[in-house]
């Protein structure tokens, strides 16, 4: 993984990242916050999505870099703006194709619920509505 990282491979750098926060492979105190921060900007640049996602959070809470709660923000409402390019862009595609970003399937369920803005609760699913709503919706109409 550190060879493509090297290589300026953006999952690679995203994942060192991850694993600089988490300190993985070590103790608690082996966690590099700063490292950590710099390999996610580096892979945010190289225009891994979720590494822009995750220093958005890190500038917007203060965790690894000085707090700029304006900037953080910046850069969460620019990764869901590039995940839902990138997702009209494979729904508007006619093909299927090997090249597109998401992996998984839509659920089963024919809920085609989207996750973005993530950070804003807009991804929930809208609750079905309850018996008596839908009977006084009925009796009002």
């Amino acid at each position: 993984m550190a060879k493509a990282a090297i290589n300026s491979h953006a999952p690679a750098l995203y994942s060192l990242a991850v694993i600089q926060f988490n300190g993985s492979g070590g103790t608690k105190n082996d966690k590099d916050l700063r490292a950590g921060v710099a390999l996610c900007a580096r892979a945010a640049f190289l225009g891994h999505v979720d590494a822009l996602r995750e220093l958005g959070h890190c500038l917007q809470d203060g965790y690894g870099v000085r707090q700029n709660v304006a900037e953080g923000r910046r850069f969460l409402v620019q990764a869901n703006a590039r995940e839902l390019a990138a997702a009209l862009t494979c729904s508007t595609s006619s093909s299927t194709s090997s090249s597109c970003w998401l992996s998984s399937p839509p659920p089963a369920t024919g809920n085609l619920s989207c996750p973005l803005l993530s950070d804003f609760g807009c991804n929930v699913p809208t609750p079905d509505s309850h018996a008596a709503n839908r009977f006084l919706g009925e009796w009002f109409a």
